[in-house]
């Protein structure tokens, strides 16, 4: 185990640079911090290397390891409360171009990092292994995401969209059907739809909800019944409850 006692040192500063997404992208690195997070994520990546603090309990990985002093180590965590340790691994974003059949999720425009996060939480809790976030979406590997995620992001199938619209079609193509969520008057209850399979669903953005574009392109438009008086639910929330409903009918229905 090598020993780093400055912050000056170049595996600090590139720790450190990853906090930023145009040093994300141009390492092709995501750091992961805590200690059930990173083993997790050793389970679906072999990291790049480890970081950890001079206090932490556990010394001896089958990787290229880094102590550090406490008081550096806390200089450079994401977290309040630092568990110490942290792991550097690769990105892993897929060619949209090779989405396989299977339950679908499309994000659209979504910029919370929180949001995204849990949404990868459920999207492997309910099955839905292909995730495609269009280029106006907040990085996957958003420091936030990935902790929110729950080591979500190390397992499912991640794909990028530069145009959204043409992946849509391409997808319909395929023989998807597409599914937006909505909160348009002619929209048909998420409860009593009729879906056929496999089904890609479209989730937008916090504030706006998905495009026109992508409206246009949709086989069923659905809306989550609520209450009077609620305009619309959270981002996550709403998705969890397409998923969970998906599930429901698929799983444990009959």
């Amino acid at each position: 185990m090598e020993r780093i006692e400055s912050a000056n040192n170049r595996i600090i500063k590139l720790v450190t640079s990853l906090k930023m997404k145009k040093f994300r992208i141009k390492e092709g690195l995501f750091v992961a911090e805590g200690e059930r997070l990173v083993k997790d994520g050793i389970k679906n990546i072999t990291p790049e290397f480890l970081i950890v603090s001079e206090s932490f309990s556990e010394k001896s990985f089958p990787y290229k390891t880094y102590e550090v002093p406490d008081s550096l180590f806390k200089k450079i965590s994401e977290t309040v409360t630092p568990q110490g340790i942290i792991g550097v691994f690769k990105t892993n974003i897929k060619n949209e171009k090779e989405i396989p059949f299977g339950n679908t999720l499309i994000l659209n425009r979504l910029q919370d990092p929180g949001n995204l996060g849990t949404i990868l939480r459920t999207a492997k809790a309910c099955g839905f292994q292909n995730i495609i976030l269009d280029n106006e979406c907040v990085d996957v590997y958003n420091p936030k995401t990935v902790r929110s995620s729950m080591s979500a992001c190390f397992s499912l199938d991640i794909f990028s969209s530069e145009d959204i619209i043409k992946t849509a079609i391409r997808l319909k193509q395929k023989g998807f059907t597409l599914a937006g969520t909505v909160l348009d008057k002619d929209a048909k209850n998420l409860y009593s739809t009729e879906y056929k399979s496999p089904v890609a669903f479209i989730i937008g953005n916090e504030g706006s909800g998905i495009s026109e574009a992508l409206k246009e392109l949709c086989d069923i438009k659905i809306i989550i019944p609520m209450e009077e008086g609620i305009e619309s639910l959270n981002a996550s929330v709403a998705a969890s409850v397409v998923m969970y409903e998906f599930l429901r009918r698929e799983k444990y229905e009959n």
